[in-house]
């Protein structure tokens, strides 16, 4: 994920900023696989995935 959010970052000629930050994103594993790989709460986990989604735009400054 990290290399492909270099080569996006590449392609569209983002910003060092925007570039870091895109990496960063793209370094986060995916909470929904590990929660069913660990034989955990899925639904909870995509649950908890939806609820960050949506404040994530409110709560970020």
């Amino acid at each position: 994920m990290p290399l492909i959010a270099i080569a996006l970052a590449r392609t569209f000629n983002l910003s060092d900023g925007l570039t870091l930050g895109l990496v960063l994103v793209g370094c986060c594993p995916c909470s929904n696989i590990m929660s069913f790989l660990c034989k955990g709460d899925v639904a909870f986990s995509v649950g908890m995935s939806t609820v960050s989604t949506l404040v994530a735009p409110v709560a970020t400054p």
